[in-house]
């Protein structure tokens, strides 16, 4: 795998040679992703961490569920993760819908397609 392909590989997927240590880099993963998110929320870098809330489900992926969360309305759950103002109202130049796709959030995603955001949208430099 390149360099770059690091960031859609899930960290627990891949293979422990000793089962037990899955479970122990479980919170350790989570806790370095959380560190930098709230690292990029003190310095006001708010299209770096929408990024980063949106690819955490991947990053996770492999260990317990119990490390991600979702409400009862997952597309509300989601806007208030990536702490966006509304659906269709770009952040910074991000997109609402993009990230749902990059989070691979279906649920989320098939809300935003049902108050029509625009899946045509380009994210601003």
């Amino acid at each position: 795998a390149s360099a770059g392909n690091y960031l859609f590989d899930g960290v627990g997927l891949g293979d422990f040679g000793i089962e037990s240590d899955r479970g122990r880099l479980a919170p350790r993963v989570a806790g370095l992703i959380q560190h930098r998110l709230q690292q990029l929320l003190d310095e006001n870098r708010l299209p770096e961490y929408r990024r980063l809330m949106a690819l955490r489900p991947n990053l996770l992926r492999g260990f317990d569920e119990s490390l991600q969360t979702q409400g009862p309305n997952p597309m509300a759950s989601f806007l208030e993760r990536m702490q966006c103002v509304g659906p269709l109202r770009s952040l910074q130049g991000t997109q609402p819908v993009l990230l749902a796709a990059c989070a691979g959030d279906d649920a989320a995603l098939a809300g935003l397609l049902r108050v029509r955001a625009d899946v045509n949208a380009r994210e601003a430099r």
